[in-house]
């Protein structure tokens, strides 16, 4: 009986011996795994290139009304002048690889050298990379242009939605708008930081740019009644002045009246 039981079991080993299990095919499991890999990694650099979101690190904010500045020193050193109406974001304890603030306005920064820790300014529309310099970076959000200004060192700049990075060195300016990014090799660093020294001034710039830059420095309010006023142009330079001397300076020289109503101003053509 035993035989028998054997001999059965040996003729089924033997068949099977003869058809082994055909093996599934997985042949395509090394390309799914390229590919997926090629997505994962596109995937990061793109969230790299982007501002970085939210963590668990807390912030300190550091913002400014419209007729005030302020001045305050990073947790690197870093050392930073804030303009009228203008906020800075920043860790209250940077990373141990990199320092990272946000800014919305205007400010110059004189940025404390760490080789091994990059510093990085993200405005709305552009990123400034930066080892250690000094620079001025006006990005206030109702403006089309965002503009850099180098007065020391070396700075990488670029859109936020580019990873094409301008080098500026000293005494190079650019600036970014509608898409764009352009260089300026020649320029007056005085005129453009003399905000820093309660220093107004402007060449040639339009009224609207100008009455825009007093609503914040003076924390006014400002209505032109005549359109056609905003295309004119003036050139001047004034130092701690009031509002009533700046706008009777320019109306003087451009032919228009004012009204100061506590925090309004109008302008209107004068008879």
């Amino acid at each position: 009986m035993e035989d028998q039981r054997w001999q059965h079991l040996s003729r089924k080993i033997a068949v099977s011996s003869k058809h082994p299990p055909k093996k599934k095919q997985w042949r395509w499991l090394p390309a799914a795994a390229c590919i997926l890999f090629v997505l994962a990694g596109m995937l990061y650099f793109s969230q790299e290139q982007a501002e970085p979101k939210p963590t668990t690190v807390p912030y300190a904010i550091i913002s400014t009304k419209p007729g005030q500045k302020a001045n305050l020193k990073l947790p690197d050193g870093t050392t930073v002048h804030l303009n009228s109406a203008s906020k800075l974001r920043y860790p209250k304890n940077f990373e141990e690889n990199k320092r990272q603030v946000y800014l919305t306005g205007e400010a110059y920064f004189s940025v404390a050298t760490d080789t091994k820790r990059p510093f990085t300014v993200f405005s709305s529309k552009t990123v400034t990379q930066i080892l250690g310099t000094s620079f001025n970076l006006k990005a206030y959000p109702d403006e089309e242009e965002t503009t850099i200004l180098v007065t020391a060192g070396k700075v990488n700049f670029r859109s936020k939605h580019n990873s094409k990075m301008l080098l500026l060195q000293a005494n190079q300016l650019a600036q970014y708008s509608q898409n764009k990014l352009s260089r300026t090799d020649r320029v007056s660093p005085e005129d453009l930081i003399a905000w820093r020294n309660d220093q107004l001034i402007f060449r040639n710039e339009p009224l609207s740019a100008i009455f825009r830059n007093l609503e914040r420095w003076y924390g006014v309010s400002v209505h032109v009644q005549d359109a056609l006023l905003l295309e004119k142009r003036y050139t001047g330079r004034f130092q701690r002045a009031r509002l009533q001397q700046v706008l009777k300076s320019i109306g003087f020289a451009l032919s228009f009246e004012y009204t100061i109503n506590n925090k309004h101003v109008i302008i209107h053509t004068s008879p």
